[in-house]
């Protein structure tokens, strides 16, 4: 070899040694402003937990199906006002990544987009609910950052998680449950800083839009309920045709009328009549509630029945696949006022219990739950 051959081989052997110490100088750097990156998010994480329920938070639109939803985002800001959380408000802006940007870039696209667009409180949540009605559920996603767009937490929940397994998300309000009680993590909630007083911000504001009655009208319902009970098995109950998809089922309401009869709580049979209401769809299932209830309200008192008492029920079944999404049922007197007003779905303790999957199912939950508004306790 020339000597000129090894002066170059020498420079570029030299060069190949000098980029690689500067790669490792970088992967240095990058690990080191990883780690530096992950140590700040842990303090921010651990700033908030301090401040634990009192801390104020903003709730952003949530995007369901590639739809961002503020009515989704007031349903889980009452969730997390239940759970303690007293300063919490929620916004019409909307972020949404793009189609082609994975979540991982969330933190720092969302966090950009909060200091471009300052919110009042400390901090902000965006969250997604991905999945399909054909397959369910896939992944409910989520990011904490604080009002100067810095990262704070990030949370992926899959059926492979605990949490994930134990709600079983099924629906949006649903994924709102498993999301709430991912949260308590960060601030710091616990059975300790729950508050189901009904008086704070988002109840107020879900009981408006929820065509929810005052708090008068609520305890004068539970006084008619017990007026019921007390009366006994002397009492005469009308059972309506159940409403289904919009049209009235008599085999249903029959089945019904049965099943209550049966408990000897009140002399139950089925009603001649077959009225339809026609109500308005949504995801407020309160708001559709008291929309049936009203309804049936203005019936009774119209034409009013041959029993001391009117009951009408609704069962919410999917037309694509037949799922129970709902229960819902009324009980009037007479005179047209409301005695009895229940809704159960998949975050009800008897609704979990019955796990109704037809129509003859979802009477025996209407049942269950009048027997525990008739039946004398001690």
């Amino acid at each position: 070899m020339t000597k000129k051959r090894k002066q170059i081989t020498g420079v570029v052997g030299g060069l190949v040694m000098v980029a690689g110490v500067a790669m490792i100088l970088i992967a240095g750097a990058n690990a080191r402003a990883e780690a530096d990156d992950l140590k700040e998010r842990q303090e921010r994480l651990e700033k908030v937990q301090a401040e634990g329920a009192a801390a104020s938070l903003t709730v952003f639109p949530i995007v369901l199906a590639g739809q961002p939803m503020k009515d989704v985002a007031d349903a889980l800001g009452l969730l997390l006002e239940k759970s303690g959380m007293s300063n919490l408000t929620t916004t019409d802006a909307v972020f949404q990544l793009p189609k082609d940007v994975e979540f991982d870039e969330a933190p720092v696209l969302f966090g950009q987009f909060v200091r471009e667009n300052p919110v009042e409180t400390e901090y902000a949540l965006y969250a997604e609910y991905i999945g399909a009605p054909k397959t369910g559920v896939d992944e409910v996603r989520a990011v904490l950052v604080n009002r100067t767009g810095a990262a704070v937490w990030l949370d992926r929940q899959t059926p492979s998680d605990a949490d994930f397994k134990r709600v079983k998300p099924q629906c949006p309000m649903s994924c709102c449950v498993l999301l709430a009680k991912r949260l308590h993590t960060p601030f710091s909630l616990s059975e300790a800083t729950a508050d189901d007083s009904g008086e704070g911000k988002m109840a107020k504001m879900w009981a408006e839009k929820s065509r929810l009655p005052d708090r008068e009208e609520r305890a004068a319902i539970e006084q008619r309920a017990k007026a019921m009970r007390n009366r006994g098995p002397e009492t005469s109950l009308a059972v309506y045709p159940v409403l289904v998809g919009g049209t009235v089922d008599a085999e249903s309401g029959a089945h019904l009328a049965g099943l209550v009869a049966e408990q000897n709580l009140t002399a139950a049979t089925m009603a001649d009549e077959r009225p339809v209401f026609e109500l308005a769809g949504g995801r407020n299932e309160q708001r559709r509630l008291w929309d049936l209830a009203r309804a049936f309200r203005a019936y009774v008192r119209e034409t009013p029945p041959d029993a001391d008492y009117a009951l009408y029920a609704e069962y919410m079944i999917s037309p694509r696949d037949g799922r129970v999404m709902a229960v819902h049922f009324v009980v009037c007197d007479r005179a047209g006022e409301w005695v009895i007003v229940d809704f159960q779905n998949d975050h009800h303790a008897d609704f979990t219990s019955v796990a109704p999957k037809s129509h003859d199912d979802c009477g025996r939950l209407v049942a269950t739950r009048l027997e525990e508004y008739l039946t004398v306790t001690e």
